[in-house]
Order: structure tokens, then sequence, then C-alpha cells
């Protein structure tokens, strides 16, 4: 009589969580977008450069002034430029590939979760040095760590927005006609620029993801901080990450062939 087959080892069954967040695909995506960062050496030089040379031409402009609402609006604009910038190109340029995958099984929450991980390291990275190039030679008023985490919740909504502008368009070419439709009115709606503003005015402000930013930095350099507008305006950055994402994972779905 021949011997019983031995059994297979049983199979680790994957937790409900890892299921609905699909954590070992985004694992996997997560360290294939890595590799393919670090093999891009021009881009990933670029992209690390932004910060310090920005950093610079801050500290240059206000060398030895103390921190305005002035200053703050340029933080807060230049953190809504990384975010935007860094992820805007990071899904059309592979479109075909992630419509190939698509037809795989690659989940939507994973693939933009894997974008979301990475991209979120270089918001970290770029604005822990602008900020500290900007403090060489500017006084800043408010707590740098708080103000860190301010430009870091900014450039992160800003992130979303990026993705969100690249899941939309189905090429390059039309990218570049779209960004600065989504960026310039970070510019223009702002009480810095407007001074006195109508009700309608307000209401497009609300949504400017550069206007919660300064209201961040605006009352951290109170010396009295309003936790429960700095609250307010953290939790707005927060749902307006979260609301771009999920139109982005949307969009993304509509784009399956």
């Amino acid at each position: 009589m021949s011997a019983p087959a031995e059994a297979a080892p049983p199979v680790e069954a994957e937790g409900l969580l890892s299921r609905a967040l699909r954590l070992r695909q985004a694992s996997v995506l997560t360290h294939r977008y890595v590799d393919l960062k670090l093999a891009d050496l021009g881009g990933l030089f670029f992209l690390l450069v932004q910060a310090p040379l920005i950093g610079w031409l801050i500290g240059l402009a206000y060398d030895g002034k103390a921190e305005s609402r002035t200053v703050d609006f340029i933080l807060a604009i230049v953190a809504v430029w990384f975010g935007c910038f860094n992820a805007c190109r990071e899904v059309v340029k592979e479109r075909l590939i992630f419509l190939r995958e698509r037809r795989a099984g690659v989940s939507v929450r994973a693939y933009l979760a894997s974008k979301v991980i990475v991209l979120a390291v270089f918001a970290a990275l770029q604005c822990l040095v602008l900020l500290l190039l900007v403090a060489r030679t500017v006084r800043m008023q408010g707590p740098l760590p708080l103000i860190y985490v301010g430009l870091f919740s900014t450039c992160l909504a800003a992130t979303a927005l990026g993705l969100l502008l690249s899941s939309v368009v189905r090429s390059q070419n039309s990218l570049i006609a779209l960004v600065p439709i989504a960026l310039i009115p970070q510019l223009i709606f702002s009480k810095v620029t407007l001074g006195t503003t109508s009700p309608l005015v307000d209401r497009i402000e609300s949504g400017m993801i550069a206007a919660w930013g300064l209201e961040v930095l605006d009352e951290l350099r109170k010396t009295s901080h309003d936790w429960t507008t700095i609250l307010r305006a953290e939790g707005v950055l927060l749902g307006l990450t979260v609301g771009l994402l999920a139109l982005a994972a949307v969009c993304l779905r509509l784009q399956d062939e």
C-alpha cells in the first residue's frame, strides 16, 4: 500500500482589512513604483532639487524678515504646487499598463494606494527641506513642527488633486492644459490677493487647498493659537484628500475597457 500523500501546508487566509484595502496588491505595486522612481535618475533629481532651490529663493527674498501672511501664502502655494506636480503625470503616463493590469485583476484601491504611499514620502521630504531652508533666514513665528504638519497636509491634499487630474485625462497633452486650470485659482481665490471678498468668492475659496493651508499657517503664527480653527482646517484638508482620491478612483474605474 502506498503511503498517504503528504498534506499541503495550509494557505494563510488574508484578513478582512487586508482584503478590503488590497494590502498585498498595494505592497507589490508600491515596491514596483519605488523601483521605477529609482530607475529614473533624471526625474528623481529634478524632483528632489525643487525643495532646496525654492526654499533658498524664498529665504533669499525674505532674508532677515519676520514671518508674515505673505510668507505663509507663498509656503502654502509652494506646497500645493509640489504635491500637484509630483502626482499629475503618474497615472496618465502608464495608462495602457494600468488598463492591462486591471484586466488581470489589479484593484484601483491598491493602485492608488501605491501612488499615495510613495508620493507622500516625497511630499514629507520636500516640505521638511523647504521649511528648514526658509527658517534659516526668515524669523518664523509659529512652532516649526506644527508648521511642518500644516505644509505636509496641504501638500498631501494637492497630491490627491494631481492624481485626480492624471486619472481624468487620457493623454499627457490634455494634462498640460488641465493643470494650470486647477492651480491658477489657488492663487486667485485667496484673501491675501483679493482682500475683501463677496459671498460667492468666499464659497469658491473654501474649495481651494491653498486657502486652508494658509489658514493653518496664519493661526500658528499668532501668539495664542485657536485650536478649533487649526483642527477645522486640518480636517478640511484631510477631507479634500480623501474626496479627491475617491473621485480619482471613480475616474479610473470609468476607464476600464
